[in-house]
């Protein structure tokens, strides 16, 4: 975006008594230099803004409560200043990343989404150094040592330390259905983050949540707590203040605004529930068995095989289209499974007892073999009605580049997160190709074989209903 992004933010925090400075970075727009896709240039960038703020002494400049905020790039710029520059006291970042491999390689599955929409964008508003061209070309031929030393520098998790040494306190804000940057990504660095933190976690896609903010309407709940966050961190405020009081604040999907709050987190209200896959044989669709016992009768079937299409009926929608409308117009992304292609996917299921809310990140553990060296395994959660239509609520993916042919190996995906409600029955299923990645082989007579082990399960949060948290935050 150009410089007058924030420009309405920026106003009225000024009305509220802050400084406020708002810059373009580094290649974008009329910005000197080329992108560097938030490198160590763009990270000198941010101490060089700073320092430029601190000299304007007419400005009356407060070099001890200082913060930087941001939303995308602008939001992994904001944390990765915050640890590198020992002058930033608190910083807020929305839709941001916190690990560049885990957003455009997560998995070893190149993200297509990213890619084919930063790329394009930054040709279009910027001049990307030419370098960032070598490593999309390196990405999509599975090269993630070279992706990983291009994105290490880049990526917060390499400067966590820092900031816990220096106990900055972080504002965090992403969205379920972002394909960017996933919510699932940040919540697992704010587990890991041992200093004073928030984390909203919100129903839209990239930077949806916020943007009205953008716009001027300062009734944007983000926006808001974020405000709030930057008025007790710089300007001090009671020592528990309403807007701090949940570490986890989430968005229910279909919930009228309806927002479960935590904490702490991991939380004690959430319980996982650990189901077993079981065989489809000769019927339409496997099972999902509760717990993990595993007994192998002689005759029974062991393991189970699909190959590769692009058509299978199992689908995660069109790109960037199937999320806006998911979050915009409530059209859920559905799959209709009674006609999915029984040689080209393979789905299980589970009757739901009762209605279930599932808040946090689903877990898959699949142990597979494959006909050749080079494979994809996706994987799609979905809610299924009494009509066997399975509506998207989660999904990740599973790559290998180099794998021995026929080799059993055990791979977790690590689902992206959510927070919304099961009513009928759970559904799980597998293909080989989806729209979102960039596939490691598109061979029609690939094969993939799912072994029923005690390695083939799915694991979701179960979130207890009407129970309040125990404990309050203390920051």
């Amino acid at each position: 975006m150009p410089n007058f992004e924030y420009i309405m933010d920026s106003l009225e925090l000024a009305a509220q008594g802050y400084l406020v400075l708002e810059y373009e970075a580094r290649g974008w727009w009329l910005s000197g230099g080329t992108v560097q896709g938030a490198g160590p240039q763009d990270q000198r960038d941010i101490s060089e803004v700073i320092s430029y703020l601190l000299r304007q002494e007419t400005w009356c400049p407060d070099p001890n409560n200082l913060a930087l905020a941001g939303i995308s790039y602008g939001g992994g710029l904001a944390l990765l200043g915050a640890a590198l520059d020992n002058r930033v006291k608190t910083a807020v970042a929305m839709s941001a990343w916190n690990n560049m491999t885990g957003a455009f390689f997560e998995g070893n599955s190149p993200n297509l989404l990213a890619f084919n929409t930063l790329l394009p964008a930054g040709v279009v508003t910027g001049r990307l150094d030419p370098k960032i061209w070598k490593v999309y070309a390196s990405a999509l031929q599975g090269d993630e040592p070279a992706f990983r030393e291009f994105a290490h520098r880049r990526s917060v998790d390499a400067y966590a330390d820092a900031l816990m040494q220096r106990q900055v306190p972080l504002f965090l804000s992403n969205n379920f259905e972002d394909g960017l940057f996933g919510a699932h990504q940040m919540l697992d660095f704010f587990s890991a983050y041992r200093g004073p933190k928030k984390l909203l976690l919100n129903q839209g896609v990239h930077a949806s949540a916020e943007i009205s903010g953008l716009a001027g309407d300062f009734q944007n709940y983000i926006w808001q707590k974020a405000t709030a966050w930057l008025a007790y961190h710089l300007k001090g405020g009671p020592a528990a203040p309403v807007e701090l009081d949940a570490l986890v604040d989430a968005e229910v999907r279909n919930g009228g605004g309806t927002r479960e709050k935590f904490a702490a987190w991991p939380s004690d209200r959430v319980a996982w529930q650990t189901y077993k896959a079981t065989p489809r044989g000769w019927g339409v669709n496997g099972g999902l068995s509760p717990g993990l016992a595993l007994r192998t009768e002689q005759g029974e079937i062991t393991s189970e095989s699909i190959t590769f299409s692009t058509a299978t009926g199992i689908t995660a929608g069109v790109p960037i289209i199937g999320e806006i409308a998911e979050v915009f117009v409530d059209r859920p992304i559905r799959s209709q499974l009674l006609l999915a292609s029984r040689q080209h996917a393979i789905w299980y299921y589970v009757k739901v007892a009762q209605p279930m809310r599932l808040c946090g990140s689903p877990e898959v553990s699949i142990e597979v073999s494959s006909s050749a060296s080079r494979w994809q395994v996706v994987a799609y959660l979905l809610s299924v009605d009494w009509k066997d239509v399975g509506s998207l609520i989660s999904y990740g993916s599973a790559t290998c580049w180099t794998c021995p042919i026929g080799e059993r190996i055990t791979r977790q995906i690590h689902m992206h997160a959510l927070c919304e409600d099961v009513t009928d029955g759970l559904g799980l299923a597998f293909n080989l190709y989806s729209d979102l990645y960039y596939p490691a082989n598109v061979e029609s007579n690939l094969t993939v074989t799912f072994h029923y082990t005690a390695n083939f399960t799915l694991s979701v949060p179960i979130l207890a209903h009407g129970e309040p948290s125990h404990d309050m935050i203390v920051v």
